[in-house]
């Protein structure tokens, strides 16, 4: 068994995971913003309280968002997560808990849960979409994680889309994909309909309920998430793409028109529609602790 830790935007949660999948413990802690300390020191008391009740175990996984420089051990700036910039996140926590510890972005997690135990298991090159605060993207090409040439990884969310966004991203700009189609995203685009409202989930219990304004503003996520599918699609031709994160719950709502308009940009390119779907992951609240404990497992089907 080995601890996977999945470090998100407000919450962190973890787990105690075998060898098969399987998540037998699992914590949920909320930790205080813009202070790096409290952020680890969290993390540190999360895979102790997980670790102690099993001797046995030797390995913890981490995911978080941002870029992992793996050769230098640093955890790089995560935009949605104040506080953290260049943190030699694997050694603290080693020396901390004492078990060995790997560390990965959490949208490459998602992707190694899904290669693994999840619904693109039986593919080789695919992608998966981490619909959330943000939007993260892990990118799997012949079995192999993507990292790109200097190894830091796909920060595919951030691809300029050639719409204004509806609002500044974290990393400075205002034209990512991320500005289009995330639970954030989502929100301002309600807003700019007359809605008053704090969260995307409110959005979501609105729309399932049949509220106009809700459903006209995922109409118009749908619409930008067919860009950035096109976009996906087009870079890397997948077998797979994979929608978790927190809206992948009411994908009903805009997906199928999502994918009905990417097949219309498509066009004459309708080969290229992914062969085993755009579906949505059966444990969209889990790929990130599944994916930082696949980091421990040796032998896997994907190569990390």
């Amino acid at each position: 068994m080995v601890i996977g830790v999945d470090l998100g935007g407000t919450n962190i949660h973890a787990g105690v995971v075998t060898e098969d999948g399987t998540i037998k413990e699992f914590v949920t802690r909320t930790y205080e913003k813009g202070s790096s300390d409290l952020v680890i020191q969290t993390l540190i008391e999360c895979i102790r309280s997980l670790s102690a009740p099993y001797p046995g175990i030797k390995k913890a996984g981490v995911v978080s968002a941002g870029q992992v420089d793996r050769k230098r051990r640093l955890l790089l700036y995560p935009v949605n997560i104040k506080g953290l910039d260049e943190v030699p996140i694997i050694d603290i926590l080693k020396n901390a808990t004492g078990l060995e510890v790997a560390c990965e972005n959490d949208a490459v997690g998602a992707a190694l849960a899904e290669g693994w135990i999840g619904m693109a298991a039986e593919s080789s090159t695919f992608i998966s979409i981490t619909m959330g605060t943000g939007i993260g993207t892990g990118v799997v090409i012949d079995k192999r994680v993507f990292r790109g040439g200097l190894d830091l990884g796909c920060e595919w969310g951030h691809v300029a889309m050639s719409l204004d966004g509806l609002y500044r991203c974290g990393c400075g700009n205002t034209e990512c994909i991320e500005t289009h189609c995330s639970a954030t995203a989502l929100v301002y685009l309600a807003r700019t309909k007359g809605m008053v409202v704090d969260s995307a989930l409110e959005i979501c219990k609105r729309g399932e309920a049949g509220d106009p304004i809700a459903l006209e503003a995922f109409d118009e996520l749908s619409r930008y998430l067919s860009v950035a599918l096109y976009n996906y699609t087009i870079i890397l031709n997948p077998e797979i793409i994979v929608i978790g994160g927190g809206l992948s719950a009411s994908s009903a709502l805009f997906l199928p028109k999502a994918v009905a308009r990417l097949k219309d940009r498509l066009g004459r390119r309708a080969y290229m529609m992914p062969p085993h779907g755009i579906v949505c992951s059966e444990f969209p609240g889990n790929a990130g602790v599944l994916g930082a404990a696949y980091l421990c497992l040796e032998g896997g089907r994907i190569k990390v």
